[in-house]
């Protein structure tokens, strides 16, 4: 069974939207995406619990973030609404 499975998520789908082909897991995760957008409570949910398991674990341990500079809170806004004037929907259609 767990084989089945894994060959189904694995398996690549040509989508109109997307320049390359993607995996089945890909198009679940976009959808479970459009879903959380639109307001459903049980997709919201499944998302939380699911991505849950990937987070890091708490420790005492620490460590260092390598970032390649810094930036004011007000630089990153204004660079992501630079950024946010380029992106588009990815659910919508072109026409």
């Amino acid at each position: 069974m767990k084989t089945i499975v894994r060959n189904l998520a694995r398996q690549m789908h040509h989508v109109p939207q997307f320049e390359n082909p993607i995996t089945t897991v890909d198009l679940l995760l976009g959808k479970l995406r459009i879903l959380r957008l639109k307001g459903d409570i049980r997709a919201l949910k499944f998302s939380d619990s699911y991505f849950a398991r990937f987070q890091p674990i708490e420790s005492n341990v620490g460590g260092w973030l390598v970032v390649p500079q810094s930036m004011s809170a007000e630089a990153i806004i204004e660079r992501e609404m630079k950024l946010n004037q380029l992106r588009t929907d990815p659910s919508l259609n072109d026409p």
